[in-house]
């Protein structure tokens, strides 16, 4: 499915709340220009325009509620679902139950079905969904299934990997972007286990200029590595939230939403059509944490990162190579 298509089954997807919306403000403004033409004093013009509103609200206050609601199934139906990773009762960031593990590596083998792209946007509808996490664990278990894999650090606000780096999200992306700094300086290898190590880029400076992350120099440095990489998933914030997601987004082959089970449907539903509108259409979505609610915060981390000072981020990919 190209992109004008997802995002022309999206639209119409998110059309009934739309008409319900639209209904109402038409409904609004006929009461207030009924009343104001009545009554064209300055009280009747601001009775007008109370009982306009309020008309208007009751109106979309009753559509809402009779009209059908979506589930989350319903509101994403247009969209593969790429994956379910179970509730569990281990902390973030690396997971190392059977199930759970077993569930990361089904979802990098549909990932691979669905696409031969390299460059992946991960992200939700809203903060607190794990795609953190999730981007994690899919870079990991690609990386044990012999893929070469580059995790990115796009949440420049330190609510992504940051939370789990020892060594600090400085320096990063954000100084690779701006010129400061090159890609060797900015790389590190973030150590899981005795066999698995993951080059990654982190965040970088929360002062940053997210319109940068557009720009040229991301876009080499991911030329560069993705000459090595067999794929680069970019870990990014939620796109209403953050200014960077879009502007990384035309970096991106695709994009992957990840979303919970009592995720808002309407949210789930705007946040893959925006991402088809700035270049990055969803190839599906994961949904994480079935059933259940989110396990406790991580208290440590699983996983040792290490600073690259002097090694780019293209060796530490073709180190990785040579070690599996």
């Amino acid at each position: 499915m190209n992109g004008n298509d997802t995002q022309a089954k999206l639209d119409r997807t998110a059309r009934p709340s739309e008409l319900a919306q639209g209904i109402s403000i038409v409904a609004a403004l006929g009461v207030f220009g009924l009343l104001a033409y009545s009554n064209p004093s300055t009280p009747g013009v601001l009775v007008a325009i109370t009982l306009g509103a309020l008309s208007g609200a009751v109106l979309w206050w009753a559509l809402s509620t009779t009209m059908p609601r979506r589930h989350l199934d319903g509101a994403l139906d247009t969209l593969t679902q790429l994956g379910t990773i179970p509730l569990h009762d281990q902390p973030a960031p690396t997971l190392s139950n059977s199930n759970t593990a077993a569930a990361y590596v089904d979802a990098v083998h549909m990932i691979q079905d669905q696409t031969t792209g390299r460059v992946l946007l991960l992200t939700s509808p809203s903060p607190g969904q794990g795609a953190t996490t999730v981007a994690l664990n899919l870079a990991i278990a690609a990386t044990r299934l012999g893929r070469r894999v580059m995790l990115i650090d796009a949440d420049t606000t330190h609510h992504g990997l940051a939370r789990f780096l020892s060594t600090g999200s400085t320096p990063g992306l954000t100084e690779l972007a701006s010129g400061e700094l090159s890609l060797s300086e900015v790389a590190r290898m973030l150590t899981i286990d005795e066999t698995v190590q993951l080059p990654l880029i982190p965040a970088g400076s929360p002062d940053g200029d997210d319109s940068l992350l557009g720009g040229l120099e991301i876009g080499d440095a991911i030329d560069r590595v993705s000459e090595r990489a067999d794929l680069i998933i970019i870990d990014a914030p939620p796109i209403g939230w953050s200014d960077a997601t879009p502007h990384l987004a035309v970096h991106a082959d695709g994009s992957i939403l990840v979303v919970t089970p009592n995720a808002d449907p309407t949210a789930a539903t705007k946040t893959a059509t925006k991402l088809a509108d700035v270049g990055a259409p969803p190839l599906g979505f994961i949904v994480n944490r079935a059933g259940g609610q989110a396990p406790p915060p991580a208290s440590y981390v699983a996983g040792s990162p290490t600073s690259l000072p002097a090694t780019d981020a293209a060796d530490a990919m073709a180190d990785t190579e040579s070690r599996s």
